[in-house]
């Protein structure tokens, strides 16, 4: 006889038992009507009361646990509500997110069966599993078009291998290394800062900030380099000239102060924050 039943007296859990031990606690008078008893298959805690045949003069099976006064008699919450952390579906994002802490509390959750936590747990680390295939995945897709690329750049079919950077860098620049990361980067703006795409090179530079603030690309060329200086001042200035007049904005110089005053004295605030470039190159 399975030994799945639990009960609470004075605040205090025991259990597991059998079926006949919790029978022949009641009729020793070692459990009450009112305490509290659970088994793996209960939502709830329920009093010992409502469990037909357990007392000689029961009646229906009824009286479901629920207020806070009786919750209150299990020990450390338990009968009551799960938690959110205790919850099968977030234990799972646990274990996958903060391994193994996900772990840790799904093996202390104790009002779920055994072969639950072992499901949860396989089910946990499967989706562990999965997603490191499919980082080792994208990652060999990476390196086989950094390989491709690397072969038509040195065959001087610089279109072709560009195309397949600016396509890494658009989709898989997160598996590369940082080393990785500065080469294609650097030979995309390379290339299309040499067809005067300034667009394309804007674009790469605002993936750079956003992304891999750190990130040096390995330009090889004067025209990539001066491209990504022209567009880095271009923004620079951009920044300057919306905050122009407003509170939290300062001239960094003296040439700004004049500039800015000249510019309120004539009232044209409005020209300077729709003209950047009256900022550009200005350090």
């Amino acid at each position: 006889m399975a030994a799945n039943w639990h009960y609470a007296k004075g605040g205090e859990k025991h259990g597991p038992i059998t079926s006949a031990q919790l029978k022949e606690m009641a009729a020793e008078g070692q459990l009450s009507p009112d305490d509290l008893v659970w088994r793996e298959d209960m939502k709830e805690w329920r009093k010992a009361s409502t469990l037909k045949g357990l007392f000689p003069d029961d009646g229906p099976s009824t009286d479901v646990v629920s207020t806070p006064e009786q919750t209150a008699a299990v020990p450390n919450g338990e009968g009551a509500s799960p938690k959110l952390w205790q919850k099968p579906p977030i234990i799972v994002l646990l274990i996958v997110c903060c391994f193994p802490l996900g772990l840790f509390l799904l093996w202390k959750y104790t009002e779920m069966a055994v072969q639950r936590k072992a499901l949860w747990s396989g089910v946990g680390l499967g989706a562990i599993l999965l997603l490191f295939a499919f980082n080792q995945v994208m990652t060999q897709r990476a390196n086989s078009n950094l390989t491709e690329a690397e072969k038509l750049w040195n065959q001087d079919d610089r279109q072709a291998a560009a195309d397949i950077y600016v396509s890494v860098i658009s989709n898989r620049a997160s598996y590369l290394t940082d080393e990785q990361r500065e080469v294609v980067f650097g030979r995309a703006i390379d290339h299309l800062a040499s067809k005067d795409d300034r667009e394309g090179v804007s674009k790469i530079v605002d993936r750079i900030d956003l992304y891999y603030a750190e990130l040096s690309p390995a330009i090889e060329t004067e025209v990539g380099r001066q491209y990504l200086r022209d567009i880095r001042k271009q923004k620079v200035a951009e920044e300057r000239a919306k905050s122009v007049g407003s509170t939290d904005w300062h001239p960094r110089n003296e040439e700004e102060r004049r500039m800015l005053e000249h510019y309120r004295m004539t009232d044209q605030l409005q020209n300077l924050k729709e003209n950047p470039d009256l900022f550009y190159g200005r350090e």
